[in-house]
């Protein structure tokens, strides 16, 4: 309990700084991936990702953008997977390129200075990496 006011704090007082743990919601992202390709494939990620988007948008946090960001990673990956082994192409929307680009909409969003962007888009990427790993048992 301690230790959550002392992150909400730190939280309020820096502005920028996430209250929950990056690996965290990158395993919640990961769990959520996971369930959604199983549930509905390449279709039911795509739908994921853009409703994550949308709530993140209303919440207006950084742990909202870090987790669908992960979210999208997660799912940016699956898409190159199925692409790679199946021949199918990935949809425009399920690209990096386009990940990226929901990524610098939240930040601008969020008023997130452009010389911390690099930073932050490595850190998740490496979270949402190891968590898509050990999802998949590569760890």
């Amino acid at each position: 309990m301690r230790r959550s006011a002392i992150l909400l704090g730190l939280s309020l007082a820096c502005g920028s700084a996430m209250a929950e743990d990056a690996g965290v919601l990158a395993q919640k992202a990961a769990r959520a991936c996971d369930a959604e390709f199983r549930k509905a494939g390449l279709a039911g990620l795509e739908n994921s990702v853009r409703q994550c988007h949308a709530r993140a948008q209303k919440r207006k946090t950084r742990d909202a953008a870090a987790y669908c960001f992960m979210l999208d990673f997660m799912a940016a990956d699956i898409a190159l997977i199925v692409e790679v082994e199946s021949g199918d192409k990935t949809p425009p929307a399920m690209s990096f390129a386009s990940m990226n680009t929901r990524a610098q909409r939240s930040f601008d969003r969020l008023g997130t200075p452009e010389n911390e962007r690099g930073k932050l888009i490595a850190q998740w990427s490496n979270e949402a990496a190891a968590a898509f790993a050990k999802a998949a048992g590569g760890e």
